[in-house]
């Protein structure tokens, strides 16, 4: 980058902006010498799709309270600059990844179970691709009935009410009802209750990661709505957009929770006080009585 020397010694403040968020601020020497500039991009900031890197260079007028113009000086960023870029992740964690992991071709396996669901389930397909800017080839198109087995091997998109062995989902459709409950076990989202809602997950089979749309019908998304899907890895959607989108890694905040089906351990956990209870009554008694039992033996 070379700037052209000023008569004033006000420097010349250098703003590297990402999508609107400033990113870096250098004073450039007034020498009008070639200078080497480097801009760490922050991660949180990118976004999964498109970005915008915006460049500024400001001096700072030399009298206050506007009585002179800031003053113009020639700046040119020379042709040895580069943008260096690389794969942030190695697999998949979160909706934003899925762009990178997509890039070498998608496997799309495509439900024929219920016609009217596998539309809605295309057309919210389409609608993550454009607003989130993913880019890719479709390897193949796999057309499957609800009673077969897929097992990808690549990087896939799964639409429709699939069978497949998964080693990790956020959403488990297996398990009845489907709510989302806060820490305190307050429900924030009971998706049973709401008509035409879509579930939109990150995966993860033996061999790879995927996304898995799973619609409940038809859903007609508002032309003015954004459906962006960045930080988490389960989406809930329905005509209205967004409705709520969390990591079921971090489960400070909200949990899924199925209230048809509890196992041994979340049924003993409603006795959980007479149960530590009990335990803290039988190791009193416990040392009671070894306490008795030397007592004796002194004696003696």
């Amino acid at each position: 980058m070379v700037s052209s020397p000023s008569d004033t010694e006000v420097p010349l403040l250098l703003q590297v902006y990402l999508n609107g968020v400033l990113q870096k601020v250098a004073a450039l020497p007034n020498d009008g010498e070639p200078n080497h500039v480097t801009v760490h991009l922050s991660r949180n900031d990118i976004a999964p799709g498109f970005n915008l890197i915006r460049i500024v260079a400001q001096r700072t007028p030399d009298e206050g309270n506007c009585r002179s113009l800031p003053p113009a000086y020639p700046i040119q960023i020379t042709s040895n600059s580069y943008l260096v870029s690389s794969r942030m992740v190695k697999e998949p964690r979160e909706f934003r990844d899925l762009g990178a992991w997509f890039a070498s071709g998608v496997d799309i396996y495509v439900s024929n179970a219920d016609s009217k669901s596998i539309t809605g389930s295309l057309e919210l397909l389409s609608t993550l691709i454009s607003h989130n800017g993913y880019t890719f080839d479709a390897g193949k198109v796999h057309f499957y009935s609800k009673d077969k087995t897929i097992s990808p091997k690549n990087p896939f998109i799964a639409i429709g009410d699939v069978s497949m062995e998964l080693e990790k989902s956020g959403v488990q459709f297996d398990k009845g009802r489907i709510r989302i409950v806060d820490d305190k076990g307050e429900v924030l989202l009971d998706v049973d209750r709401l008509p035409r809602v879509t579930i939109s997950q990150l995966v993860r089979t033996d061999d790879t990661y995927g996304l898995w749309i799973m619609s409940k019908g038809d859903i007609n998304l508002a032309n003015d709505r954004k459906l962006l899907l960045d930080n988490d890895s389960v989406a809930f959607i329905n005509e209205d957009g967004l409705l709520l989108s969390l990591d079921p890694d971090q489960k400070t905040v909200s949990t899924v929770d199925y209230p048809d089906h509890k196992s041994w351990f979340d049924r003993l956990g409603r006795y959980s006080f007479w149960f530590w209870a009990l335990l803290w009554l039988m190791l009193t008694l416990v040392v009671v009585h070894l306490y008795s039992k030397s007592r004796q033996h002194r004696n003696i």
